[in-house]
This record gives structure tokens, sequence and C-alpha cells, in this order.
């Protein structure tokens, strides 16, 4: 039964998110990080990366799930958790630097949650052009390596921008 809810635990997510049930997507959530971060801590050096792809991935489920709760405090929690969690399993720049931000695409998610939308329309916009500066240098590595995280990001300041109703903003966006 345990097995099964694990194998279960990413659909219902992305279910419950997309119906609404923004609890249950946090509680499905949690479960699938708690086990992703186990996993990661114990998971061989060349495994690390794709583990922690999976792990960034339920994490932007979570957050969204809490932003659209407009639960702050859950998000500063889970920023929280993931350095507690995942000291020493991973490397500083995986996790997207040094303190403050264990992600780097945290801060506007906590802003957005408190309902401060040009401040969080700011910080997606600047993590926007640092991976668009990123995407032009020869590395291609930064925050949001993963298409997941772009994506988030893209939706964020559309939703930001639409909810701000700055049109010139959303054309510059798709322009970009």
């Amino acid at each position: 039964c345990t097995e099964w809810l694990a194998r279960v635990r990413v659909p219902l997510l992305i279910f419950s998110t997309s119906a609404g049930c923004l609890g249950s997507a946090a509680v499905h959530g949690m479960s699938r990080l708690e086990a992703l971060a186990r996993v990661l801590r114990s998971a061989p050096e060349d495994d690390k990366q794709r583990h922690f792809i999976q792990l960034q991935r339920t994490f932007l489920s979570v957050v969204l799930a809490l932003q659209r709760m407009r639960r702050s405090d859950l998000v500063l929690g889970l920023q929280a958790w993931v350095r507690s969690r995942l000291h020493g399993a991973v490397d500083a720049d995986t996790l997207g630097g040094p303190e403050p931000s264990v992600l780097p695409w945290l801060p506007p998610a906590v802003e957005a949650s408190r309902g401060h939308v040009e401040a969080a329309v700011r910080g997606y916009g600047r993590l926007l052009s640092e991976l668009v500066a990123l995407a032009a240098s020869d590395d291609g590595k930064g925050p949001g390596g993963d298409p997941a995280v772009l994506d988030y990001l893209v939706q964020q300041a559309e939703e930001g921008y639409i909810g701000l109703a700055d049109w010139d903003g959303l054309t510059a966006l798709e322009r970009n």
C-alpha cells in the first residue's frame, strides 16, 4: 500500500493542483519531497543532479499550491526545510547559491504569496533576464537550467502582469 501511494503521488499532486485542491496538493507534494530528499541524500554523486531536478519540480508544484493559498509563511518554511534536508547533499551552486536564497526563484514566490504582485513580477523578470543572458553565454548554467523552472517563471510573470493590467510588460515578456 505504501509503495502504491508513493507511485501515485506525482499524478495526485498534478491532479490536485489542476483541480484547485491546493491543500491536497501540498500534502502529497510534501510527502513526495520527503521521499526525494531521502533518495537525494543517499544517491551517488553522478545521480544527484537527476534526483535534484525531480525534487525541484515537485517543490515548484508545492510552492505554486501554497502561493495560490496565499501562505507565505509556509513557503518560507519550505525554504528552511530545503536548507535543513539538503544540507551537504547538494552543493550550494545547485541550490542557487549561498544564503539568503536556497533556490533563486523562491523570494519572488514568497512575494507573490504575500500578494505583493509588483515585487514578485520584478523578481521573476530579473530571473528571466538572467536566464536569457546565461542562455546566450557558453555554459548555459544558472538558476533554472531545468525547463520546468523557466515555465514556472514565465507563467508567474504572465499572471503578475495580467493581475497588474500591465499589458506593455506582458507584451515585452512575450517578445523575449
